[in-house]
């Protein structure tokens, strides 16, 4: 097997990153190109803003967490399969 079919890729990949970060965009014009007082207009790109920084630390701390299993992975000694080998003496 590949090492890539033994992956458990749970999060997003380049295209769903580059996604989220169209949608954002795209609302975030949405919102300033709104009609509304320029009190509303802040008051919701700070909230939104919250959601947005909330959500990337969330993808960072789970980046994080899949980068060190895969390094703590592939650095792990094999595991015995049988009891210690002794060397010959003379």
């Amino acid at each position: 097997m590949s090492q890539w079919n033994d992956q458990d890729d749970t999060g997003p990949g380049p295209g769903g990153v580059l996604l989220l970060m169209s949608l954002a965009l795209g609302a975030a014009a949405a919102v300033l190109l709104a009609t509304k007082e320029g009190r509303q207009v802040r008051e919701q790109i700070a909230h939104r803003a919250g959601d947005w920084k909330a959500q990337a630390a969330d993808a960072l701390a789970q980046g994080r967490e899949k980068l060190i299993a895969s390094v703590e992975e592939q650095t792990a000694p094999p595991p015995e399969s049988g009891p210690p080998v002794r060397e010959k003496t003379r």
